[in-house]
């Protein structure tokens, strides 16, 4: 191996020819990535003692230890920003999902209070007609057009009087 290709690895900066030299005589069972696609084999006993008697060596796979340290830190942080970013999304779909869904649900009582006003109207004609209260019944719907255009909100009291008023005209039964 060149020593000149050993010295472009991040791993290997910083030491001296001799303790290169050394490396690559003694190449064979620990592995190092020398390049992007070659590895070099170093035995175990040989890198430990590079190590313990070469600060330079120990500085060295320190600083890429640490670099690649970083660079997994960096990953997981980045990995938990995008989990983060997942959870954000399910919750603002959610959001989104449940006022479509109130809209969906508000849509169909609305279609239902209207076809149930609808039936109680053609009643109330039918029985006004049948007790000859058309007056009564005209000056009703004028008061109920005029309640629709701008809706009040009656409490406890106000409903009984008006069930009251419908069951002295005998229409009890329709409320």
């Amino acid at each position: 191996m060149n020593l000149q290709d050993l010295r472009k690895s991040p791993l290997f900066q910083g030491l001296s020819d001799e303790e290169l030299k050394q490396l690559t005589d003694m190449a064979e069972s620990v592995s190092l990535r020398k390049t992007d696609g070659e590895v070099l084999r170093i035995p175990q006993e040989a890198f430990e003692e590079l190590l313990s008697s070469s600060t330079t060596a120990a500085m060295a796979v320190l600083h890429w230890v640490m670099a690649r340290l970083t660079q997994n830190e960096s990953l997981l942080h980045q990995q938990e920003k995008m989990a983060a970013l997942g959870t954000m999304s399910a919750g603002l779909a959610h959001e989104l999902n449940n006022p479509a869904a109130a809209a969906q649900r508000s849509a169909s009582q609305l279609r239902e209070t209207e076809s149930r006003w609808l039936g109680l109207t053609h009643q109330i004609e039918r029985g006004a007609v049948q007790e000859n209260q058309t007056d009564w019944f005209n000056d009703f719907m004028q008061e109920a057009s005029r309640r629709f255009e701008s809706p009040l909100k009656l409490d406890a009291l106000q409903r009984i009087d008006l069930v009251d008023q419908l069951q002295a005209c005998g229409w009890a039964q329709v409320v």
